[in-house]
């Protein structure tokens, strides 16, 4: 084959190279010359090495890879090891990477075997491998941790709520119990009072017949409250089947349950959509929304005002619809916008405006239960613009919710959501 006809470049690479150089005779395959790297790595001097069979110096590992060598140093083809060889030293073997070709020189072809010593490289690499091995057996380590914390948690989290659970119904349970024993002799209290008055109401002045007339009144606004409170409790923990709702009918429905205070207060609701759409919710849970809005509109206006409401709706994205429910009451101070909606907060004593404290508190349980979420916007002595939403009952996913979704009763509610 052609070899390299530049002798000087060859000299010049054989002197300064780094790499051991090692000439061979083609035919008697031995060692007639090495570059000074040679000697280095080899730590032995040119009448030592010159004449030897250079297959002697180069060990494989594998018997197969030492014949390819030998093939290679026979046929002088060009061979580059991408196996690792061993070059006898000194003292000790070294690994080496090994090229073979023909060089043409001025005196004739030669047969050139270049030697890089490798032993640094593997050094690096298995520093590298052993930084690897570490981290990975680090990186198991840490997660079998967490494995185990993440467990510890998960059964934590399962205790925790287990006793949540039991909490609620414990709590449910008590809140029943208090209310049906609060509401026997609440009722005892107010029939006897009733009774008193009925019976004997001509037998006493009109101070005791004052007296008889605020036994009744507070019986009958602690009833409510009693009825307010449970109605509260029930929006936290029975279950909602959520499905389809008309909002036209929850308006009609609200209208018709409030259909005596509308008319001793002369309240006029507008109502501005023909039609309102349907959404995903629970019916009944709308419509005690709905309720408290509108009474809660109705009762907070000045003295001698008749209550003016007006009803519309608009879609505030593709996939929800808030209801507007505008008044011209009293309004509401900013400070006030979101405490409002909390349980037992008035801004108002029971003598000017009666009620529990609850109507807005119930509104905003029922908005959290069914995915939902109220508010208000109001100035003081210009009105009030209160507000729900819900999810559109339109696209298919929400479909296929109102026909298989049921809401848990086994839900821990948070305060009003923003």
């Amino acid at each position: 084959m052609d070899g390299i006809d530049l002798e000087v470049l060859a000299r010049r690479l054989f002197e300064d190279s780094n790499d051991a150089i090692f000439f061979v005779d083609i035919e008697s395959e031995t060692i007639t010359d090495v570059n000074p790297a040679g000697l280095k790595i080899t730590g032995q001097k040119l009448s030592e090495l010159r004449g030897r069979a250079l297959k002697e110096l180069l060990i494989s590992e594998l018997d197969e890879d030492q014949e390819i060598l030998c093939a290679a140093l026979h046929k002088w083809d060009f061979f580059h090891s991408r196996k690792k060889f061993f070059l006898q030293c000194r003292f000790f073997p070294l690994p080496v990477e090994v090229k073979i070709c023909l060089a043409q020189l001025s005196t004739g072809a030669l047969g050139l075997v270049i030697i890089r010593d490798v032993s640094e490289r593997i050094r690096k690499e298995r520093q590298l491998q052993d930084q690897r091995d570490r981290l990975k057996h680090i990186v198991e380590e840490k997660t079998a941790e967490l494995r185990e914390l993440n467990q510890s948690l998960q059964e934590r989290v399962n205790e925790r709520t287990v006793e949540l659970n039991i909490a609620n119904d414990e709590l449910k349970a008590f809140a029943h119990k208090i209310a049906h024993d609060l509401r026997a002799p609440l009722r005892a209290v107010e029939g006897f009072a009733t009774a008193l008055a009925e019976d004997y109401g001509s037998q006493v002045d009109e101070n005791g017949q004052l007296f008889i007339q605020q036994i009744i009144d507070a019986s009958q606004r602690l009833d409510l409250l009693v009825n307010d409170l449970l109605l509260y409790n029930q929006l936290g923990h029975e279950e909602l089947q959520i499905g389809r709702v008309d909002l036209n009918r929850v308006i009609s429905k609200a209208c018709q349950q409030l259909a005596r205070h509308i008319e001793v207060s002369q309240a006029k609701i507008q109502i501005d959509d023909e039609s309102f759409p349907a959404v995903l919710g629970h019916s009944e849970t709308i419509v005690k929304i709905t309720t408290s809005l509108l009474s809660n509109s109705i009762k907070f206006v000045a003295k001698k005002v008749c209550p003016e409401i007006r009803i519309w709706s608009e879609q505030t994205d593709q996939a929800r619809i808030r209801i507007y429910f505008e008044d011209n009451g009293i309004g509401i101070e900013n400070d006030f916008h979101q405490r409002i909606f909390e349980i037992f907060e008035r801004l108002h004593g029971f003598e000017a405006y009666p009620g529990t404290g609850l109507g807005l508190a119930i509104v905003a349980r029922g908005c959290q239960r069914l995915n939902g979420t109220c508010g208000v916007k109001s100035i003081p002595g210009q009105g009030s613009c209160f507000w729900i939403d819900f999810p559109l009952i339109n696209s298919q996913a929400n479909q296929d919710i109102a026909n298989l979704h049921s809401v848990s009763s086994r839900k821990q509610l948070s305060t009003l959501p923003g």
